[in-house]
């Protein structure tokens, strides 16, 4: 019987979302930075992507550099950004192992945004 393999979640990060702060006075539109849980790190298992797992070509394409295992959450998308250890992320692509929605499996790359950005009041 195939038995579905469990990611110890040990670590803790921020899943981060882009919303729309409002607009300057030049109708320009002005982003920020929201954490999906209430501005408190979720849970994860986290791992480098070593080379035996990088030599798939979207791997390579989209220059994933680690995996992110988070339990199940239906707000987690492509785009959104994670925070751990002070680097930030942004999510390249989401997995779901099977039809049974116990984990979600997020491929980052790391990205250059400053942190001072992140959850301003």
């Amino acid at each position: 019987m195939k038995q579905r393999q469990y990611k110890k979640k040990d670590k803790k990060a921020f899943i981060i979302k882009k919303i729309i702060a409002g607009k300057n006075s030049r109708g320009d539109i002005i982003e920020d930075h929201k954490s999906i849980s209430d501005d408190s790190p979720l849970w994860c298992f986290t791992q480098n992507l070593d080379g035996r797992i990088t030599d798939n070509a979207l791997v390579l394409k989209n220059e994933e550099t680690r995996l992110f295992v988070f339990n199940y959450r239906d707000n987690i998308r492509q785009g959104d950004l994670i925070l751990f250890n002070n680097v930030v992320y942004e999510i390249t692509r989401v997995f779901i192992a099977d039809e049974y929605t116990f984990e979600i499996y997020a491929y980052v790359k790391k990205v250059d945004i400053p942190l001072k950005n992140f959850f301003s009041q």
